[in-house]
């Protein structure tokens, strides 16, 4: 996208800097996408009180500087690249860096370049709006997908639910059976139920319960409609298995 600017403008550099919300003289800039002479400025911060970003934010609208050489608000840049002297700047209406974040597209010339004028600025503004599109897009498209994955992780948990509650089931059948017998062999058969009520107890607290808690790490706008499936399964193996334990300790 930066490249294309570069191109259209006939700039030499261009870079996408992102600012959180904070106060002018605690705000700190990122370069998060960079192109042309200024590629390896991805990454480098500064402080944004009084630079040509914090004024293009400031004032939502473009900033021309004619010369970086003699303007306070593009001494950081000129530090950076001596080479530059006219730079224009235009706020974005969309940051990648999602809500609390603000970003700003610079364009740069060298001394032998003419500088950029009140036209550029108007294109340079239509850019802008068109990558406040690209970025709303692009963030939508991930947190559908983000969504989708949840869901499918959910529907694995509710299967594995089903699956869970079979073998519970079986369990169950088996000591109803054992029951209504009265050999000497019931007692090993109790145990080796427990066993097995252990092995399906373990497989809900590692699967279902740590599912669980990673969703809540996620943005709360990223989380599907809780299910409780998996409760219901781990509430039922405990009832379970603590009547088994109590036949165990009468046995």
């Amino acid at each position: 996208m930066l490249d294309t600017a570069v191109d259209v403008a006939q700039a030499r550099g261009a870079a996408m800097t992102e600012v959180a919300d904070a106060e002018p003289a605690t705000a700190t800039a990122t370069v998060t996408a960079a192109a042309g002479d200024l590629v390896d400025w991805v990454g480098r911060t500064a402080a944004t009180s009084g630079s040509i970003t914090h004024t293009a934010l400031d004032e939502d609208g473009a900033v021309l500087v004619s010369d970086a050489t003699a303007d306070p608000r593009t001494t950081g840049v000129v530090e950076r690249a001596p080479e530059v002297r006219s730079v224009l700047a235009v706020p974005v209406a969309a940051s990648t860096g999602g809500p609390g974040t603000r970003s700003v597209i610079s364009l740069t010339r060298g001394a032998a370049d003419e500088v950029f004028d009140s036209v550029e600025a108007e294109m340079l503004l239509g850019f802008a709006a068109d990558a406040t599109t690209a970025i709303e897009l692009a963030r939508g498209r991930r947190d559908r997908e983000a969504v989708r994955v949840l869901e499918d992780r959910e529907q694995l948990v509710l299967s594995l639910s089903q699956q869970v509650l079979q073998r519970i089931q079986r369990v169950g059948l088996a000591l109803t059976s054992m029951a209504s017998t009265a050999v000497p062999a019931v007692p090993d058969r109790l145990l080796a139920e427990v066993s097995e009520l252990d092995e399906v107890t373990r497989s809900v607290r590692d699967t279902v319960f740590r599912a669980e808690l990673a969703d809540r790490a996620r943005p709360r706008t990223a989380r599907p409609r809780p299910s409780t499936g998996g409760w219901w399964v781990a509430r039922g193996v405990g009832r379970v298995r603590g009547g088994l334990l109590c036949l165990r300790a009468r046995g």
